[in-house]
């Protein structure tokens, strides 16, 4: 299991504190205290540099379905950040991803010299991993987001 850290700067570097997050369900605990709020049909992407969370960026679905534009601008612009390698999480309460959002997002990515770790589907407080064929840790039914330690909340 990867570690990943969240650092937020809060007047300079000698104040940063690091959030260590383990894992898929970690991070997507984590994402409305790192962008702000709860997202809602929207596209999520947390950009790294190794294991450190450097960027994040929310799009609206309605903004990157089909249009790949804002997406392509968004991704490079990260990179352009120093984020190599990204993790995508869609938040739609009402229909799954297609097949060709999640083509369009790693495409986007690989024209912008990156790659996606995995892309997450989040809806009704569950969460898929849509990279994974395994069912022995990727269940159908998907995963509880409350099933993470409180350990990240006390943080």
């Amino acid at each position: 299991m990867t570690t990943t850290q969240l650092s937020h700067r809060l007047g300079g570097p000698s104040s940063a504190p690091t959030l260590r997050v383990s894992g898929p369900a970690e991070l997507l605990n984590a994402l409305p205290y790192v962008i702000g709020f709860h997202p809602h049909d929207s596209l999520v992407l947390v950009g790294l540099e190794g294991t450190k969370v450097i960027v994040t960026a929310r799009l609206d679905l309605t903004e990157v379905t089909g249009r790949q534009g804002s997406l392509d601008d968004t991704l490079t612009a990260m990179r352009n950040g120093g984020a190599s390698l990204f993790v995508a999480a869609v938040y739609d309460d009402a229909t799954p991803p297609s097949e060709e959002l999640v083509e369009q997002v790693v495409l986007a990515a690989s024209l912008a010299d990156c790659e996606i770790a995995d892309v997450l589907y989040v809806a009704l407080g569950r969460w898929w991993s849509l990279g994974c064929d395994n069912e022995g840790c990727c269940d159908a039914e998907g995963r509880e987001l409350s099933a993470v330690t409180s350990r990240l909340h006390a943080e």
